[in-house]
């Protein structure tokens, strides 16, 4: 019969998983993506937005020019820039779970 007392059970190594660090960098890779492609779209259908305003014909209308080149850019924020920021937040999550295993 064992008389010796139950061993404590060993916390869970956190330790260098292969799974945390590859999701880490698959979630880096695609929120990097995401924000580089989006980004740079949303900037350039804001910058053609603001180019707008300055062709010969804007000029005689400015009002209609600046309105103009007001829209377009919140079209592109909203419809490029909420993506960008999800991007940015993927890449940062990403990141931060590689880092986690590398902290010791």
């Amino acid at each position: 019969m064992n008389t010796s007392p139950p061993k404590k059970p060993e916390p869970r190594s956190t330790g260098d998983a292969p799974g945390n660090w590859l999701g880490g960098m698959l979630l880096m890779t695609a929120g990097g993506l995401v924000a580089l492609l989006c980004g740079s779209c949303t900037l350039i259908v804001g910058g053609a937005a603001v180019w707008s305003t300055f062709n010969s014909s804007a000029l005689a209308h400015p009002t209609i020019a600046a309105s103009s080149a007001i829209t377009g850019i919140v079209v592109a924020l909203i419809f490029g820039g909420l993506p960008t920021a999800g991007g940015v937040a993927l890449f940062l999550f990403g990141l931060r779970i590689y880092r986690g295993d590398r902290r010791k």
